[in-house]
């Protein structure tokens, strides 16, 4: 079964990574800030996206 948008958890990951930088620069003191969540979600969401793509592409 051939997947349309193989490319799309990478897309969500670059996307997910961007954002934890804006919160960086608008909200510093913020829990997801200090946490960096958005930023290990993203790039864990990114490389699983890069890898299933291979293998179902």
């Amino acid at each position: 079964m051939p997947v349309k948008h193989k490319g799309a958890p990478v897309l969500i990951g670059v996307l997910l990574v961007l954002v934890n930088f804006l919160l960086h620069l608008l909200w510093p003191g913020s829990w997801l800030a200090e946490t960096e969540l958005l930023l290990t979600v993203g790039v864990i969401v990114a490389l699983l996206g890069l890898l299933i793509g291979e293998v179902f592409g």
